[in-house]
């Protein structure tokens, strides 16, 4: 990039604040570089994250940018490299339609009557604006009384071990500098194991934060299986989950019309997602990518341990990628309680019902919440 030069300054406070000069004009990192960027033929995130780390900055972070859809963008740098946060508002009472030019703006709401936050992190494949999370996104807001960032994270460099650690410390990021005084933490599949490693790092280093609790949507992580019976079970979860739809058909066609218009939904949205990010990065890249993601997917959580806050699993009673029945009971040892929630369906079945679930999650967070910390953990319906 022609003309560009970085300046360290500090302000009356003795605040240090990089300054970066573009063509004789001066620009905060994270006012309006990305603007600037964008003029200049450099908006992509990746980009701009390098030229960032190369004038110095250690922690690169910017004002979030608007999306295609609707949706904000921001860039954390991590010990392993940029790390994309991708994430839409919800607030409660609000419905949103997740289309292209048709996402929240949280510009006319008042944020400070939202000091009760919720993160939840979506699984892989997907995108903040599938239509198939809109309904659960929504009914957490709704019943959490709560406002709520549906997160979808990418590192730059996937393939580097505890890559999962390190998207959740961008996600810790952007939680930092929204003003909540109390959070739940929320994930679904993948999203559920990154979402343990966020509770792990808000607990350390945010202890004024209050933590209500850990809720798990068939998160994987929860135990060791073999990245090639993972894939199998990616495969062999549509045949049950469509063979649980013709099922639910018989007894209540009202059921399963609307169980199959979700499921093709999530299909869809997650083939969309997937031709999506091959197209970003090449067949290639993507296929290696998609291993690395894997195979980290199919091991076990070291830190699982960690967590001493209430934790709520919804598991599908068919759920092939994460097997209920292999979910060791005292996995959260330091919880002060944790509730197993077993429904039929497949893997992602709080996308079909999160009406009723979320309810329940909630719920069983409240029930353990005020427990002495000192006493023994309960379970509740364990295998």
């Amino acid at each position: 990039m022609d003309n560009w030069e970085s300046r360290t300054t500090t302000d009356d406070k003795g605040t240090p604040t990089t300054i970066v000069t573009i063509r004789g004009k001066d620009f905060t990192v994270d006012e309006k570089l990305l603007e600037q960027l964008a003029e200049e033929g450099l908006a992509d995130l990746q980009q701009a994250g390098r030229k960032a780390q190369s004038a110095g900055q250690k922690k690169f972070r910017t004002a979030p940018r608007e999306g295609s859809g609707g949706e904000r963008v921001n860039l954390c740098n991590t010990e392993i490299g940029p790390v994309e946060v991708t994430y839409r508002e919800y607030a409660p009472g609000r419905t949103v339609k997740y289309r292209p030019g048709e996402g929240i703006n949280f510009t006319d709401i008042n944020k400070k009557e939202y000091k009760k936050g919720m993160v939840f992190i979506q699984g892989w494949g997907t995108t903040v604006w599938d239509e198939s999370y809109e309904q659960v996104n929504q009914d957490f807001s709704d019943h959490g009384d709560a406002r709520v960032f549906a997160v979808k994270t990418r590192a730059d460099k996937a393939s580097q071990p505890d890559a999962l650690l390190h998207e959740a410390a961008a996600v810790e990021q952007l939680i930092r500098e929204q003003g909540l005084e109390e959070i739940t933490v929320a994930g679904l599949s993948q999203g559920g194991a990154e979402a343990i490693d966020l509770v792990t790092l808000l607990q350390k280093n945010l202890p004024d934060l209050k933590i209500n609790g850990l809720i798990l949507e068939d998160a994987v992580r929860l135990y060791e299986q073999s990245p090639a019976h993972l894939i199998s079970m990616f495969s062999a979860d549509g045949t049950r989950t469509g063979a649980g739809m013709i099922a639910e058909g018989v007894k209540r066609p009202s059921g399963f019309l609307a169980n199959a218009k979700t499921g093709i939904q999530a299909g869809t949205d997650v083939g969309r997602g997937v031709a999506k990010e091959m197209g970003r990065s090449g067949f290639r890249a993507w296929f290696k990518r998609s291993w690395s993601e894997v195979k980290e997917m199919a091991s076990a959580n070291p830190r699982t341990a960690e967590v001493r806050v209430p934790v709520a699993i919804i598991q599908g009673a068919s759920d092939g990628i994460s097997d209920y029945r292999k979910i060791d009971p005292n996995i959260f040892p330091n919880s002060p309680g944790v509730e197993v929630i077993k429904v039929p369906g497949g893997h992602g079945v709080a996308l079909f019902n999160s009406s009723e679930l979320v309810p329940r999650a909630l719920e069983a967070l409240d029930k353990y919440r005020n427990k002495d910390k000192g006493s023994t953990p309960e379970v509740a319906g364990a295998p």
